[in-house]
């Protein structure tokens, strides 16, 4: 008896690997702290389907171009984690486009979170008219710690969710928009 494959991109062997800030960061995500990740490419054209599939240990906001795309992925047990299929052509260009991640550590009811490692996982293609481009995380994405979110003071086992306490004074001017600078590392 043959078993069903998936089609389309579920069927995609994963090519990304989760990655992270700093692994003594990464494992103490009740640290109250958030990770920024950047990622600059370049396309030689508009694309016509850029579909990727995205995953955090807890939460994160996906911005293209400084535009917000995505925000997810919903709520799973570890051994199960979900994953989030975000179409990116909307907000991708012909030239040089920037994708910002901040994720979350865990607050609130942690019994469907990775409460072990912060870190983020992208996997995918950009479909251009003559070629296709791989877009997923390795030691090319650049991170660092998101220190304009403030800490909440709350305890992980409360039954609340994420609350952001941003110092707007802190955020990097353009961290969505411009090159990133020595702040950020692979």
């Amino acid at each position: 008896m043959k078993t069903a494959q998936p089609a389309g991109i579920n069927a995609i062997p994963w090519r990304g690997v989760w990655v992270g800030l700093d692994w003594q960061v990464d494992c103490w995500p009740a640290g109250e702290h958030r990770i920024a990740f950047r990622k600059d490419l370049e396309l030689p054209a508009a694309p016509r389907r850029a579909r990727v599939r995205i995953c955090a240990n807890v939460n994160y906001s996906l911005w293209v171009n400084g535009r917000f795309a995505a925000y997810g992925p919903a709520r799973a047990f570890p051994a199960n984690q979900i994953y989030d299929i975000v179409d990116l052509a909307p907000w991708l260009w012909r030239g040089v486009n920037r994708l910002g991640v901040l994720i979350e550590g865990p607050t609130g009811a942690t019994g469907y979170r990775i409460t072990t490692r912060m870190g983020l996982i992208v996997d995918g293609n950009i479909e251009t008219a003559r070629r296709s481009i791989p877009l997923f995380t390795d030691t090319s994405w650049l991170a660092r710690r998101a220190d304009w979110y403030q800490p909440t003071g709350l305890l992980s086992s409360l039954p609340t969710t994420f609350q952001e306490h941003v110092d707007g004074r802190k955020t990097p001017r353009g961290w969505l928009t411009r090159p990133p600078d020595q702040s950020w590392q692979p």
